[in-house]
């Protein structure tokens, strides 16, 4: 006959038993993870400051023309289905008002961060934002559509291959110093005649600090110049987080 106390023991080690079990199913499962969702922080009113530089090359690199500016990204209500309305608003001037440019969404989906840039929807980043981590963030629609950029015709989108390059890094932007930032690389190809750069930074507890885009093209196949002084068409586009 097993003794009374030896038979609570035996209770308590089983009990014990199944309550690791189960901590271990659960973290199989990852539902203890921790999504870092801190990466792209999304609350209603929350706004980023952006000054933004662009590069426009025209007539065979024979008129290059550059404009810069301010953009204010505000998130300002919710939809029905949960998703945030961040209205894009842009001024050319310091001393400007913002005026209203176009209103976009954003939202968290299956663990995505899903935003739209002219109706057009992107998968931006994925949670937890792991180092190595691949995705593809143009799923949504045809990579091979055309963008015509001063008059010529761009696939901008064709070949993206969404990657988490460099996490845990600091950076520098206008001046500001900041911590636990992570680089996801869109594309970064180039052959004689075309260069394709896309990349985003993102700080944690902040959100998008710093994009660059260079869609370029040239046909001077020779020549040894960077590609800001020998391309002949497309842009160089950049995002800088102000505040």
């Amino acid at each position: 006959m097993i003794k009374q106390s030896s038979f609570i023991r035996l209770f308590i080690l089983i009990f014990l038993a199944n309550i690791i079990w189960s901590c271990e199913d659960e973290s199989k499962d990852g539902t203890d993870i921790n999504r870092e969702f801190e990466f792209f922080p999304l609350t209603l009113g929350k706004t980023w400051e952006y000054a933004y530089d662009s590069t426009t090359y025209l007539s065979g690199g024979t008129n290059v023309v550059k404009h810069s500016g301010f953009m204010l990204w505000s998130i300002r209500d919710t939809t029905e289905t949960g998703q945030f309305e961040l209205l894009k608003s842009i001024k050319s001037k310091a001393s400007d008002a913002y005026v209203p440019s176009r209103l976009e969404r954003v939202y968290i989906d299956d663990n995505r961060l899903i935003t739209t840039d002219q109706n057009v929807r992107f998968i931006n980043l994925v949670f937890p934002p792991l180092l190595n981590t691949k995705w593809d963030g143009n799923i949504f629609f045809n990579d091979q559509i055309i963008t015509f950029i001063g008059g010529d015709p761009f696939m901008i989108y064709d070949g993206w291959d969404y990657e988490i390059t460099t996490r845990d890094t600091t950076m520098t932007i206008n001046g500001v110093v900041y911590n636990n930032v992570l680089k996801v690389s869109q594309t970064d190809t180039e052959n004689a005649i075309e260069r394709r750069l896309s990349e985003e930074y993102y700080a944690k507890n902040v959100g998008l600090i710093y994009k660059k885009l260079m869609i370029l093209d040239s046909q001077k196949i020779s020549s040894n110049l960077p590609w800001e002084q020998k391309a002949e068409s497309g842009l160089i586009f950049t995002l800088s987080l102000i505040k």
